[in-house]
């Protein structure tokens, strides 16, 4: 601290809640000059309001100071924005000199005026920062540059003014800066060890505690990446007449991998009688949270009615880590449309939810939502409370439910909107004007229908993500593999794998090629396990393959997806050996 010139309080600033940005979010973020004595109450200063009391205010966050000398570094920084290097621009209450966030401390005590605050914890921003100035890169940038300033309590009301002296009474963590202590919650290069010691301060807001315990339990759960590990069901839920939902969390009691919205986890479930695991992906359907992963599963098959009569609460299932492309791009800020039928609604639901955090905005601006979804009726629709929750709470958010067989007592206006299939004229009715992303997911005449009728509507290829689920015939290509002629083996057929050295007997009516190498032993990249994405695509030495379906992945000849292939008809060959 300087010897001639000491700490004050530049200005004090308290605001109301009103609309910002272009949208007209509520926020009590712009605060005006307040002259004179201000009383500074548990709460924070007399006049100031918060609209948002979960993540702002309270009494660890009841006053935000911020060093008055970060604001040259702001102006140097974003030349053009009009007022960004100007006394309250960051929203904080107290503009105090002389002091940084690298000389501020957790814990320290100050008699500012006639009241006595601690020190909390930095600050975390929101979004309605970048709405503040319309950039985008301003939340991000508030936290890698360390200028993100620090939250009081309030430990002895009083009142205080412009100019009132900042006295450091105590300092009782000598060695957690605000910037330190920033630094280690968001380096992924901070150990476990260090950061437990972090919530070892008792003085620090229970809100950046649950930071510092989310940082550590990824840390854990990173050992884990790449290999199988067990996780218990906490929740099962019926979602529809033959969708269920499940929340898994760890056995082990630590945190779970982020994944992308979008991405699905694969399972591997141990039927009685069964010498080797089924080996089945899911879609994911919440957003990343370090503690659990929720999934919907439609009842179909083996592994799915498995799922369903057998995954009750405090079963354990092995997990593999979250893996797949289907994810969204959280940096765009055009609209989204999002286009889903029947257990497509999954990975839709999870871009649904990471795309409204925040009240919609993504990469610092409010971002529109299409949220179409086609099913037979009310009681096949899965998850519709919880789309209807989030367009009740998000405004940009809307949302056109489509039923193609409507029950009698399926009322339209009030549980559907239209009745039909989701097709070209619908899609014209109800897509925004403005050049849009889409994410479209759904069984494979859904998509490809869908996808003709955007392509037809004049809606590049490169704006469409997609997943399938099931049959699908959305990549036929010139040059590759004609998978609609193949016939699928109707005698045993020996299968080779060459680079294992191992061999098996399929039979018709079994397993996929990948399935058959799994139960060997043989361990094979794969992903989507669909047909979808080509992570399984290996070389074919000899013999053929068929696909009861036609993968949206456009295999080259010579080549077969192990997840969805099983040997083909031939009067040649009677071996087929992969290269795997």
């Amino acid at each position: 601290m300087s010897s001639t010139i000491r700490p004050h309080v530049v200005e004090v600033r308290a605001g109301k809640v009103a609309p910002l940005g272009p949208r007209g979010v509520p926020s009590g973020f712009v605060k005006n000059i307040v002259r004179g004595d201000v009383e500074v109450g548990v709460l924070g200063l007399a006049g100031d309001a918060q609209a948002d009391l979960v993540n702002h205010g309270g009494v660890d966050k009841a006053v935000y100071g911020y060093p008055s000398s970060n604001y040259a570094a702001w102006q140097a920084e974003y030349p053009h924005i009009d007022g960004i290097g100007q006394l309250g621009s960051m929203g904080e209450n107290l503009s105090i000199s002389e002091l940084t966030e690298r000389t501020v401390h957790i814990g320290d005590v100050y008699r500012i005026g006639g009241a006595v605050l601690q020190v909390t914890q930095p600050r975390k921003p929101c979004f309605k920062l970048a709405l503040r100035f319309d950039e985008g890169s301003l939340p991000s940038r508030l936290v890698s540059s360390g200028r993100c300033g620090f939250y009081f309590r309030v430990l002895e009301t009083g009142r205080l003014s412009e100019g009132a002296s900042v006295e450091l009474v105590d300092r009782l963590h000598n060695g957690w800066s605000i910037f330190d202590l920033a630094n280690a919650t968001y380096s992924r290069e901070v150990n476990e060890a260090l950061l437990s010691s972090i919530l070892e301060i008792k003085e620090l807001a229970s809100a950046w505690r649950k930071h510092i315990e989310a940082a550590i339990s990824i840390r854990a759960a990173e050992r884990f990446k790449g290999r199988p590990r067990t996780f218990r069901v906490r929740d099962a839920k019926q979602q529809s007449d033959s969708i269920r939902s499940f929340t898994f969390e760890p056995a082990d009691g630590n945190g779970v991998l982020p994944h992308r919205p979008g991405q699905f986890l694969t399972l591997r479930l141990r039927p009685s009688g069964r010498q080797t695991p089924l080996v089945r992906t899911y879609s994911l359907t919440n957003t990343p949270n370090g503690r659990d992963y929720s999934m919907s599963v439609k009842r179909e098959g083996e592994g799915s009615s498995w799922l369903h009569e057998n995954a009750i609460v405090g079963s354990e299932i092995e997990v593999d880590s979250p893996k797949g492309r289907f994810v969204l791009d959280g940096t765009s800020r055009r609209p989204l449309v999002l286009l889903s039928a029947g257990v497509g609604i999954a990975p839709v639901l999870s871009i649904l939810r990471a795309a409204v955090i925040n009240d919609g905005v993504i990469g610092g601006a409010p971002r529109k939502v299409l949220f179409v979804h086609g099913t037979r009726n009310r009681r096949e629709h899965a998850h519709s409370e919880d789309v209807d929750l989030i367009a009740s709470k998000h405004s940009l958010v809307r949302v056109h439910i489509a039923y193609s067989q409507p029950d009698p007592d399926d009322k339209l206006g009030e549980h559907y909107h239209s009745k039909g299939r989701i097709d070209a004229p619908l899609l014209k009715s109800v897509l925004p004007l403005e050049e849009s992303d889409f994410y479209v997911c759904g069984p494979g005449g859904f998509m490809k229908d869908v996808v003709a009728a955007l392509s037809d509507l004049g809606v590049q290829a490169s704006r469409i993500g997609m997943e399938t689920f099931g049959p699908s015939s959305l990549a036929a290509k010139d040059g590759y593999s004609d998978f609609e002629n193949a016939e699928i083996a109707r005698e045993p057929v020996t299968v080779r794998f060459a680079m294992s050295e191992r061999e098996a007997i399929w039979k018709p009516g079994r397993e996929t090629l990948l399935e058959l190498a799994e139960e060997l032993g043989i361990t094979v990249d794969s992903e989507c396990r669909s047909g979808n994405c080509g992570t399984c695509a290996v070389r074919l030495l000899q013999g053929s393959v068929s696909y009861a379906f036609e993968p949206s992945f456009a295999v080259p000849d010579g080549e077969a997806l192990l997840c969805c292939s099983r040997p083909a008809a031939s009067d040649r060959d009677d071996q087929l050996i992969v290269n795997v």
